[in-house]
Parts: structure tokens; C-alpha cells; sequence
């Protein structure tokens, strides 16, 4: 395993919650536009 991946799994760790959030989100807003 290549060493900088693993800050970037730590970083992901870390934010899974606000990544989460803002998928949720991004998925109402084109939900919102389609079904206009």
C-alpha cells in the first residue's frame, strides 16, 4: 500500500460525516430541478 493514501482514507474518515451531508443534498437539489 502506497504511503499517501493513507492520509487521504484518514481525511475521508474523518469527513465521511460533511461528505455524507453533501451528497444528500446535491441529491434533493436535482431531485428539486428534475421534478419541477
Amino acid at each position: 500500500m502506497h504511503r499517501e493514501h493513507i492520509p487521504i482514507l484518514a481525511w475521508m474518515g474523518r469527513h465521511s460525516l460533511i461528505i455524507y451531508a453533501t451528497h444528500q443534498i446535491l441529491l434533493l437539489m436535482v431531485f428539486e430541478t428534475v421534478f419541477q
